[in-house]
């Protein structure tokens, strides 16, 4: 029997009360009848049309979930020359410089 709730576009089930489009736990998904197959990780995917973006959200997800153990047990960078690994370093310092700015 499913519980009785003031909104039929917000889940019940629990606290968060996600829209029915998008929802976080398998309890709402199993009140609205959807399989847990059909969650997607790429639920949250932006749309970037700047491939230059794209590729430094790439990276960073990979640095955020993947590489951060492994970060302080190997060179993750060693892929890179001497003189690409500068040029990065400059490049993301020349961005982080002009964020903190605005």
């Amino acid at each position: 029997m499913k519980p009785q709730f003031n909104n039929s576009n917000s889940c019940p089930c629990c606290g968060r009360h996600c829209p029915a489009d998008d929802l976080h736990c398998s309890r709402g998904r199993n009140y609205f009848g959807q399989e847990q197959s059909q969650r997607s990780k790429d639920r949250h995917v932006i749309n970037i049309k700047d491939e230059t973006v794209h590729l430094m959200l790439q990276c960073g997800h990979a640095l955020h979930h993947g590489l951060k153990e492994r970060a302080e047990n190997e060179d993750i960078l060693s892929f890179l020359s001497p003189s690409e690994k500068k040029e990065l370093t400059s490049l993301l310092k020349k961005c982080v410089n002009a964020w903190n700015n605005n």
